[in-house]
Order: structure tokens, then C-alpha cells, then sequence
């Protein structure tokens, strides 16, 4: 079984369509209106505007589409129900059905919703918020064996209320199967916080993950190598003020964590200015020469790669 996602367009439209007129979606999902054409453009239309905060796909198993789901930020949209509740800073709402009748009851929404949530959602929130109807069991069942769980809320009956935290060990499922028309780039390496979200919003699938303490610091020394690199390479003061602001924000998160303050690391300059100077004038050393007995030839023995001896 292929399960895949398709970012909604106008063409799906008459899905839509046939799916909210469905006995089993309708008793959920907006149950006192009728649905036409034209209702389903109104509404609908706005959400696959590319400036829309909702993402909207249609699900597809084996390349046959069965339903609907959609996510948003939950801080972006007040609450319509009668529930008092703090919810995490980082969090999604998803909303979402299986439209064809053929495909409910098989247990693919649970794997549905597993993997929509690990590809495009996880990425940009650290957690999920849903809130079924309590009489809509098959619902709550599925969202619980997805991992959600329920929370203390003050509420009538009529709504359970279900958040589902990412995993600290988060990593994008069902990531080894290239999606059908899709092509796939190999990245490796740290990258800013908000990327994933910037380019989930531009419908680019991400697999990412947090990384350990000790893997982070290794990425960094990473980063700082390619960012100084592409300072080098920088070809004029515009690519030059750019590379330097990439190398500095790189060298700002490595001295956080190691616990340096960016005021020590400034003093530390000034003081080594103060002392040995600056590079303001342009002096190249070639090679220095001393006596075997001198103290400081101590400094050049132990960095023998950096300061090859010439015999």
C-alpha cells in the first residue's frame, strides 16, 4: 500500500464535492450545509490560494484519491467551541476525512494520518491539537492508535480534546519511497530553524530531524567551514556582506553552545587586537627563524602541520 498526498488544487473540486455529500463524512463535517458547486469554490478557493495559512492535500492510496486533510497554525484561528484551554506555542490543528466509502474501516487512516503528520506537519510544530465529536468513536480511536492523547479541558461532553506531541526522535516516515512525479535532492547538513516551514509552505517535503547535543556541535564546525568557504567565493560586497552575515550567525550559535557570551568573545578581540594587532596592514610572513634554545620554538614543535620546519 502507496500512500501519498497531493497539494488540493481546483481540478479536485468535484471530489470534494462527492465526498461531503457522503452519509459517513456528512454527519461530521459541516452537516447543515448543502453542498453545491459553487458553495465548494466559495469556500474552497481561498484555501488553495498560495497566501492561505491552511495547507490543504488530498490523500491517495495506490494513486487513488480517498479523502481530504488539511492543517493549519491553531494560534491563527479563534476557538469555535465553548472550551477553555492553553494550548502549547508550537502547535497544529489538523482537520481531515476518508471520502471514499471503500477505503473506511481498512485502518488506513491511522497510517494516513501517521504519515501526513511525520511529512508536513511535525516539521513546522512541535505539536497537534484535534477535537472530534465524542460521539464520533471510529474518529477518536483512530487518533489514538496515531498517538494522541486526551486533555483536561474545561468543555461540555459533546468534544473530546486530543494533542499528540512530536517525538524526540522525530524523523519523516515512509521517507525511502520517492513519491510518483517527484525528485528528490540529497541536503546532509544543518540548516536555519525556519527553513522547514518555509519550505513545507512552498509544498517541499522535508525530512529532518533534531539532532543530539554532540552531533549539533559537530554540524556547526561543519557549517562554519562551508559558510567561510562561501565567503572566500563571494564575488562582490553585496555576495560578501551576505556570506559574512551566514558565517556570523553560525559563529554566534557556536559560542552559544559552548556557553561563550558574544560580549567575551568581542572583549577577547579588542584585547588580542590591543596586544598583537589587527590585519589592517596587510603584513605576510613567510618563514621565521629561531634559536633552538629559545622558548617559543615550544609553539611552532607542537603544530608541526601548521608550521611545517624547513631543514
Amino acid at each position: 500500500m502507496i500512500i501519498t498526498f497531493d497539494v488540493l488544487t481546483k481540478d479536485h473540486f468535484p471530489l470534494l464535492l462527492k465526498w461531503l455529500e457522503t452519509s459517513h463524512v456528512r454527519v461530521w463535517w459541516d452537516s447543515q450545509v448543502i453542498w453545491t458547486s459553487e458553495l465548494i469554490e466559495k469556500k474552497y478557493e481561498s484555501i488553495i490560494d498560495e497566501r492561505s495559512l491552511i495547507k490543504a492535500y488530498i490523500i491517495f492510496v495506490d494513486y487513488i484519491p480517498i479523502g481530504y486533510i488539511q492543517f493549519y497554525n491553531k494560534h491563527d484561528f479563534p476557538r469555535e467551541h465553548d472550551y477553555a484551554l492553553v494550548l502549547p506555542d508550537s502547535c497544529a490543528a489538523i482537520d481531515w476525512y476518508i471520502g471514499d466509502p471503500d477505503f473506511v474501516g481498512r485502518g488506513i487512516g491511522t497510517k494516513a494520518l501517521t504519515i501526513f503528520l511525520n511529512q508536513y506537519v511535525f516539521g513546522a510544530f512541535h505539536n497537534v491539537f484535534v477535537d472530534p465529536d465524542a460521539a464520533n468513536t471510529n474518529a477518536i480511536r483512530a487518533y489514538e492508535k496515531a498517538g494522541f492523547n486526551s486533555i483536561a479541558h474545561e468543555s461540555s461532553n459533546k468534544t473530546r480534546l486530543m494533542l499528540k506531541h512530536r517525538d524526540m526522535n522525530f524523523q519523516a516516515e515512509n521517507i525511502s519511497v520517492i513519491s510518483a512525479g517527484k525528485r528528490r535532492f540529497k541536503i546532509d547538513k544543518l540548516i536555519r530553524d525556519k527553513m522547514p516551514e518555509i519550505l513545507r509552505a512552498n509544498d517541499v517535503l522535508v525530512d529532518e530531524r533534531v539532532m543530539g547535543q554532540e552531533e549539533y556541535i559537530d554540524r556547526l564546525k561543519a557549517k562554519m567551514l562551508e559558510e567561510a568557504n562561501e565567503v572566500i567565493g563571494a564575488k562582490n560586497s553585496d555576495e560578501i556582506k551576505e556570506e559574512l552575515a551566514d558565517l556570523l550567525e553560525v559563529i554566534y550559535a557556536f559560542a552559544l553552545v559552548n556557553h561563550v557570551s558574544f560580549d567575551d568573545v568581542e572583549n577577547e578581540r579588542l584585547r588580542k587586537k590591543n596586544k598583537k594587532g589587527g590585519f589592517a596592514s596587510k603584513i605576510y610572513n613567510s618563514f621565521v627563524e629561531l634559536d633552538s634554545k629559545n622558548d617559543n620554538i615550544e609553539y611552532y614543535l607542537n603544530r608541526p602541520k601548521e608550521y611545517p620546519e624547513i631543514r
